[in-house]
């Protein structure tokens, strides 16, 4: 016996083992090619339930709410998800995300089923990696844990316009808030970077801690430089890539985000006569380890020529500031002190620019709002001073 509605959807019964059952039939929306396809749900035990689950169902496909029953947990989504935004994201932040939703999201959400990701899920979430999220049980940044949420929201949103998911639950979480620039940046005058670059001149990393103060490189460029990219008789080094992390041993490099950061810089005497050492220290070590050498061809790397870990590197620094008594900065605070002394110094903003890689004066000049008044005092003096 069968039954149907205004041509929507209908009912009807059938004979099973265990007796009478009921099924519905409807047309849901179809986001894949659009218009509509046929769905059927039976096993109902009465009349009565099924007319009110088609009821239900009609309802949702009216208000726009509808969405299908889906097995998969959230990580079998994220995962999917990763491998379709593959086509179209840079390799570097394919790789970022997939190493923060594997280390920091999996664990909590993973197992969900994605249709059961709540506001709640991700409020959790959040909470717990500001308080604890790192390897060593400290909190996460609120920018780390924001950048989760833009993944974890990437994810969601592509599950709601699918129509995997009734509505992405990341609209509404709590996320921690933007942090205003602080007022002053972390720096080290000239004499402070002198008496590190003393004390640390037997460190194996001593060549890279002078680079980063001679240049104000970021540090992924500076791990990613391969003897190709220096040109030492000249004493230039050409910026093409930065390590941004080592995966199982091998790095992964990103490409400039614009043009600006492809550039080429020239080197002081000293980062040249260092680099030099360094080279011949790294032949040394090529012979040492005879076929055990993991030669990548990187200016910057550990004994056995593998890359070095960002993070790691970061640590060090910091370890090294603390041995030696000095106040403790971050490693991107080398290439601060660097722009701040060298526009303090007098050296053209549009140089200290090119030099740090931006892609508009505007943007140097915002970072070092605490140099430029002193700038623009020399200069009303200076300018006043020629016409007496």
């Amino acid at each position: 016996m069968s039954r149907r509605g205004r041509g929507e959807g209908g009912l009807f019964q059938y004979e099973t083992k265990q007796g009478i059952r009921w099924a519905v039939t409807y047309r849901v929306p179809d986001p894949e090619r659009g218009g509509t396809k046929p769905k059927r749900e039976g096993g109902l035990r009465t009349k009565r339930a099924a007319t009110a689950r088609l009821r239900e169902v009609l309802g949702e496909v009216e208000r726009g709410d509808y969405v299908a029953a889906s097995g998969m947990t959230f990580r079998d989504y994220a995962e999917d998800w990763l491998t379709r935004a593959g086509t179209r994201l840079r390799p570097s932040t394919l790789h970022s995300y997939r190493r923060n939703l594997t280390r920091l999201v999996y664990p909590a959400l993973g197992h969900l089923p994605v249709q059961q990701v709540e506001t709640r899920h991700l409020d959790r979430l959040y909470a717990d990696l500001l308080d604890h999220g790192r390897n060593d049980g400290q909190g996460l940044s609120p920018t780390t844990v924001r950048y989760v949420h833009t993944i974890v929201g990437a994810v969601l949103g592509d599950a709601e316009k699918r129509g995997v998911v009734r509505k992405a639950m990341h609209a509404n979480a709590a996320v921690p808030t933007k942090r205003g620039k602080a007022s002053t940046l972390r720096t080290w005058d000239g004499a402070t970077i002198a008496a590190f670059l003393t004390a640390t001149a037997d460190d194996r990393r001593s060549p890279l801690w002078r680079l980063l103060f001679s240049t104000g490189l970021r540090r992924g460029e500076a791990l990613g430089i391969g003897w190709e990219h220096l040109d030492l008789d000249a004493g230039t080094l050409r910026v093409a890539r930065s390590l941004v992390d080592v995966d199982w041993g091998r790095p992964v490099y990103a490409a400039p985000k614009t043009a600006h950061g492809l550039r080429t810089i020239h080197l002081d005497p000293a980062t040249v006569a260092a680099l030099r050492t360094l080279r011949a220290q790294q032949a040394q070590e090529r012979l040492l380890f005879g076929a055990g050498y993991a030669d990548q061809g990187l200016v910057f790397c550990r004994e056995d020529g593998a890359p070095l870990h960002p993070d790691r590197i970061s640590k060090a620094f910091q370890e090294q500031a603390q041995r030696h008594g000095l106040p403790v900065i971050r490693l991107h605070d080398c290439r601060h002190s660097w722009a701040t002394l060298a526009l303090a110094n007098g050296v053209p903003v549009k140089v200290v620019q090119e030099r740090l890689g931006h892609a508009h004066p505007s943007i140097t000049l915002g970072i070092y709002t605490h140099v430029t008044p002193g700038m623009d005092a020399e200069a009303a003096a200076t300018v006043a001073n020629l016409f007496g």
